[in-house]
């Protein structure tokens, strides 16, 4: 009766308020509800058309365990004298191959006659106050150089992505492989190498580069370079490469 009474007794302008503010509630109430199931079928519209992959779900859940399992190969490190004795076999085997073809260019410039004797001392001096012969012979001397160390490199190469090795390396029973990583063991001459494989043909040319640099221009250091961890030469290590003992069956081991 009271809010009849009041009703009533209000005037009309505060009745017309009341239905204006009832209807502006009823509205936004109304606008709420209609906005809200709208974007409810946007959502599952846009899910019927671009379904979520599984893989990308399962990828998201996979954990550190299912991940695949890094191989490592056990290898034994070599004493340096083993290593020594196969550089002294390919010295020899180099020398053999530098000493022929130094022989034909130097006959090729008549230095040296290998049909008969050798130049004498005095025919030499007479030979070399020509500039042009002088020239000339300068001009041989170091393309033999370069020539030889063309040889050793490619020497190097060949066999290293052939057959792992050097002659020399393989009568010692030795491999160089590739190294990238590494995971010591309590014996200090057993590493476990990853991944292990033959060097490629860009390794190995590299590597045999490198070397030529190292013995060529620093000859005093390059032996104080063994020392490094591994027993690794600074050309190994620009070269991630590793000399090991010849192994066909390494033993595999699995790292996460």
């Amino acid at each position: 009766m009271a809010t009849s009474e009041s009703e009533t007794t209000a005037s009309p302008t505060e009745q017309y308020i009341r239905q204006l503010r009832t209807w502006v509630e009823e509205t936004h109430r109304q606008n709420q509800q209609a906005m809200a199931a709208w974007h409810d079928g946007i959502q599952q519209a846009t899910l019927r058309q671009n379904p979520i992959p599984t893989n990308i779900l399962l990828n998201n859940n996979v954990t550190q365990s299912q991940r695949p399992p890094i191989i490592f190969y056990g290898y034994k490190i070599p004493p340096i004298w083993k290593r020594l004795l196969a550089e002294i076999i390919d010295f020899i085997i180099l020398f053999v191959i530098k000493m022929f073809l130094t022989l034909l260019i130097l006959e090729s410039i008549d230095f040296v006659d290998v049909e008969g004797n050798t130049i004498s001392i005095a025919e030499l001096q007479t030979k070399l106050q020509n500039p042009q012969f002088a020239t000339q012979m300068s001009v041989e001397l170091l393309t033999l150089e370069l020539l030889h160390r063309c040889v050793v490199c490619c020497y190097e190469t060949y066999w290293l992505v052939m057959q792992r090795a050097t002659p020399g390396k393989q009568y010692m029973g030795l491999a160089v492989v590739e190294a990238t990583s590494f995971i010591p063991l309590q014996r200090e001459d057993v590493v476990l190498v990853h991944p292990a494989t033959t060097l490629s043909i860009k390794d190995a040319l590299f590597r045999s580069v490198m070397k030529s640099v190292f013995i060529g221009f620093l000859l005093p250091i390059c032996f104080v370079l063994v020392f490094f961890k591994f027993k690794r030469t600074g050309y190994d290590l620009i070269a991630k490469s590793i000399v090991v003992e010849f192994n066909p069956n390494p033993p595999v081991h699995e790292h996460r």
